[in-house]
């Protein structure tokens, strides 16, 4: 997937100034489906930014596994950092 610096900049500016430089990273090695970099490159395909963002990754088991359990604690940090994304001038 080929993220918009841009738009990677300003997430990990906002997260680390509410949580942490220690907590807000740029870049985070995955494997896993190719749904996200769909959508992600349609929307750039328009003209827009695109990236992904991983919140609360301290699960063991990769997405799409049986094993895999979203840590519901990590739901208000991704809600807080989207909402001042969207709210920000980017």
């Amino acid at each position: 997937m080929d993220c918009d610096a841009a738009l990677v900049d300003a997430v990990v500016a906002i997260a680390a100034a509410k949580y942490g430089d220690d907590r807000a990273h740029r870049l985070h090695q995955m494997g896993g489906s190719d749904d996200a970099s769909l959508f992600a490159r349609e929307v750039q395909r328009q003209g827009g930014l695109a990236t992904y963002m991983l919140v609360g990754g301290g699960n063991q088991a990769p997405h799409h596994n049986p094993y895999f359990d979203i840590d519901e604690a990590a739901i208000p940090v991704a809600v807080d950092v989207l909402d001042e994304l969207i709210r920000s001038t980017l």
